[in-house]
């Protein structure tokens, strides 16, 4: 997958993360439990570095929940707004 456009990896970053499900244990990202694919990991790390996304305090577990920004909410919703008129 590392063919994948970076607007293709934040589209599919941003949309886990809204589903609520998303976590991080150390360097590992969960979706709803599960380990998820090493090709959004960096993904991930670069949406919190740049504000897209952030991280909640530990619960406890170890686990942190990745949260989508108001920046992230907006950005998701311009490329699904440029998905829309050009669905190629």
């Amino acid at each position: 997958m590392d063919g994948l456009r970076p607007e293709l990896l934040t589209t599919l970053a941003l949309r886990r993360a809204l589903g609520r499900g998303v976590a991080r244990s150390g360097e590992v990202y969960l979706d709803y439990g599960h380990p998820m694919g090493r090709y959004l990991t960096g993904t991930f790390t670069e949406l919190i570095d740049c504000g897209l996304l952030a991280l909640a305090d530990d619960d406890g577990w170890g686990l942190r929940r990745v949260t989508v920004t108001d920046a992230g909410q907006a950005r998701y919703a311009h490329i699904c707004g440029i998905l829309r008129r050009n669905p190629r």
